[in-house]
């Protein structure tokens, strides 16, 4: 349980208003940003649902939203369904087109207008028009429909070929970092010519393997490439570790730690462009009523349970107890 104000003049069940003097329960976890007031210099504790990022209920992701070639071939698809719907449509009207035209010769209720020389029928509801002209309009907008979904589908295996091509280049692109950080390892562990040409030959038969080319695709990059490493022999520093440096994954080499006695550069402080002196209206904060950017962390103070782990940089998250 956690109240909702606090500050260097918290709101007590006497003094506070009801809404936030009253205790409530969080039943999921949050984020919260603290609004700090100048008159009475209370801060109230703003909170908002934090979605966790593997939520059991979630649905999904669409693996068209990730592949930018899935999703046009998608999106052709669906264009192709509404011209089919489309052309049934035309087809509808320029059929009911020709009963109309043919009703009206056999009741004898069609007319010239000299003019222009066109046949003029009572169509339903009372409406006079030339049979033949709608028709003719209409079997126009079908013969385009047509013509437009013969090119999209004539455009399908152009699509799939661009798709096939953007993941060999992938999985070239990977293969050849994967390759690069297997033979640093293998520099890094041996000295011998013959034995770094033997071990380099074999990570390029594992490199070319089939299932090797699917782990690629289906399994982390780190992963695959710690386990060919193992497969060789090879023991790397960042292969081992449960904390891989990211850039030793990128094709970049490992970070070497810092000499002794060269101490690390201060970290920036929050707020560094706010006001020295805020106005009455403020306390902190560059922005007004707020400070500057969501808190790390849990709440300071006894207002919050411990926070939960793995919340991304810049928020605290709990749950309820």
């Amino acid at each position: 349980m956690i109240e909702r104000a606090s500050g260097n003049n918290a709101c007590d069940a006497s003094t506070a208003p009801r809404h936030l003097s009253e205790p409530f329960v969080v039943e999921a976890p949050f984020r919260y940003r603290t609004l700090t007031l100048r008159p009475n210099h209370r801060s109230l504790l703003v909170m908002r649902p934090a979605t966790p990022a593997h939520a059991p209920d979630a649905p999904p992701p669409d693996p068209a939203l990730r592949d930018p070639h899935a999703a046009a071939h998608a999106r052709v698809e669906r264009q192709l369904q509404m011209l089919d719907r489309l052309a049934e449509m035309g087809m509808n009207i320029a059929e009911a087109t020709e009963r109309w035209a043919l009703a009206a010769l056999e009741s004898g209720s069609a007319s010239y207008v000299v003019p222009e020389n066109h046949v003029m029928a009572a169509a339903p509801g009372g409406v006079r028009g030339d049979p033949g002209l709608v028709y003719a309009r209409v079997a126009r907008a079908v013969r385009q429909t047509l013509m437009l979904q013969t090119r999209l589908l004539q455009e399908l295996p152009d699509l799939g070929r661009a798709e096939t091509r953007a993941r060999a280049a992938r999985a070239d692109a990977r293969r050849s970092q994967a390759y690069r950080l297997v033979e640093r390892a293998i520099r890094d562990e041996h000295a011998d010519p013959e034995e770094i040409e033997h071990l380099s030959d074999e990570a390029t038969e594992r490199l070319r393997e089939e299932d090797f080319c699917d782990d690629l695709g289906d399994r982390p990059f780190d992963e695959v490439v710690a386990r060919i490493c193992r497969d060789l022999g090879l023991s790397p520093d960042w292969a081992a570790s449960q904390d891989r440096p990211e850039g030793a994954l990128q094709g970049a080499a490992p970070p070497q730690s810092a000499p002794p006695g060269d101490p690390p550069p201060p970290a920036p402080t929050r707020g560094a462009g706010a006001r020295a002196h805020p106005g009455p209206d403020l306390q902190a904060g560059g922005e007004t009523g707020w400070e500057t950017g969501w808190q790390t962390g849990p709440a300071p103070g006894p207002r919050l349970p411990a926070g939960a782990h793995g919340a991304p940089p810049g928020w605290g998250e709990t749950a309820a107890p």
